[in-house]
């Protein structure tokens, strides 16, 4: 998996500003996409090979940046690989990006009117797991910071949900 991913797959510019994916193609590809390098990452770290795993999601990151295939529900799980291979800043990093856009969001839903939705848990779900794996990595301030926006989303959505 590690030789396919890393070297052999053709990521089709997914990395050029330029190229524009509609939904279609930024939905099943690019999920299955992180989900397998996620994957191949965890189980690296899990055998202990952390240089390998490092290689992964930093190429996984490389290959689907934010700024061109924004981050999804499975680029929540990359911030808690990112904390076991070492990479903090990138994972805080990401961690900012996500719960920035998941706030937003959530605010302009609620601004609406809006309903409890798969949008809403999409981005409770992303709020949470940051939170959480900023938490275990014990990056206490930012985990606060980030559990704070999750917190003032899930009492919002609460009262929807009557």
């Amino acid at each position: 998996m590690y030789d396919n991913l890393m070297n052999k797959m053709y990521w089709r510019e997914m990395d050029n500003p330029k190229v524009y994916y509609d939904d279609t193609y930024r939905g099943s590809p690019v999920f299955t996409a992180r989900l397998s390098f996620l994957r191949l990452a965890q189980q690296l770290i899990a055998e202990g090979k952390t240089d390998k795993a490092r290689h992964v999601v930093n190429k996984a990151m490389a290959v689907m940046p934010d700024d061109t295939i924004p981050y999804d529900q499975i680029s929540a799980g990359f911030v808690g690989a990112l904390f076991d291979v070492g990479e903090n800043r990138k994972a805080l990093d990401s961690a900012q990006a996500m719960a920035i856009r998941s706030d937003e969001n959530l605010s302009w839903i609620k601004e609406k009117n809006g309903q409890r939705n798969r949008d809403v848990n999409t981005d409770l779900f992303i709020l949470q797991s940051i939170f959480r794996e900023c938490r275990r990595a014990k990056q206490d301030q930012a985990a606060d910071r980030f559990e704070a926006i999750f917190k003032k989303h899930l009492l919002a959505f609460n009262m929807y949900a009557g």
